[in-house]
């Protein structure tokens, strides 16, 4: 966005409350609730994606993704979600 933060600066602003969830999932789940492009770019940095990568992943508004986390490494289990918002 003109003058805004590019999507960059969003990944660096979000990966480190990323990180903190995936190096610690023992203590059970944890919730991020945010804009539909910092879900694309935590997705793309989870699995290791170019960056370049997120116009290529759908997240629309009020979508749920969620992440697995196995041994330190996480993996997208659901990207956007909305059967919630059926009949609506």
């Amino acid at each position: 966005m003109p003058g805004g933060e590019s999507l960059l600066d969003v990944l660096e602003r979000a990966r480190p409350v990323f990180d903190e969830l995936v190096a610690d999932p023992a203590e059970g789940t944890g919730l991020i609730v945010t804009h539909n492009f910092v879900v694309k770019m935590l997705v793309v940095y989870a699995l290791a994606m170019p960056n370049h990568a997120w116009r290529r992943i759908d997240t629309g508004l009020a979508g749920v993704t969620t992440f697995r986390i196995a041994d330190g490494v996480p993996a997208v289990e659901r990207l956007n979600d909305r059967h919630h918002l059926n009949g609506l």
